[in-house]
């Protein structure tokens, strides 16, 4: 599937607000209990002082979301993902995906403007393109 987005351009992918109840049925289906998930008292000793999102219910959010529009790389070969901020229960998350030079697809996850979850989708080509190749074992010392 091609993208229809010129490189480097951000397409809305959607908005999501993840409550209470969407982190208590995530920790069912994941099976993923801990208490900052899940327990509101507990997550008050956190520095938000509230309930965060599990990361992969952001990561697989932002993959729902990415299918629906047609943003999956032909041949999507890798995955990349990091949460540099957390989200609060509560929060509504932005989703927005871009396509690169190389073929792959960013998908950035922002609350208020603050980056909290970024996936990275390449092809196999575009994978190959930046994949260094494995380093030769010297010979002999």
């Amino acid at each position: 599937m091609e993208t229809d987005i010129p490189a480097q351009q951000s397409q809305l992918l959607g908005e999501r607000a993840f409550l209470a109840q969407d982190l208590a049925w995530f920790a069912e289906v994941s099976l993923d209990r801990n208490p900052i998930h899940t327990d509101p008292v507990a997550a008050r000793r956190l520095l938000t002082g509230t309930q965060l999102a599990h990361g992969s219910h952001l990561l697989l959010t932002a993959l729902e979301l990415a299918l629906e529009q047609g943003m999956i790389p032909a041949g999507a070969a890798s995955l990349r993902c990091n949460y540099p901020n957390p989200v609060s229960v509560g929060d509504t998350v932005r989703f927005t995906a871009s396509a690169t030079m190389d073929g792959s697809v960013r998908i950035d996850a922002e609350v208020r403007g603050l980056l909290c979850c970024q996936v990275t989708l390449a092809s196999a080509l575009s994978e190959a393109a930046v994949t260094p190749s494995p380093a030769m074992p010297s010979q002999g010392s």
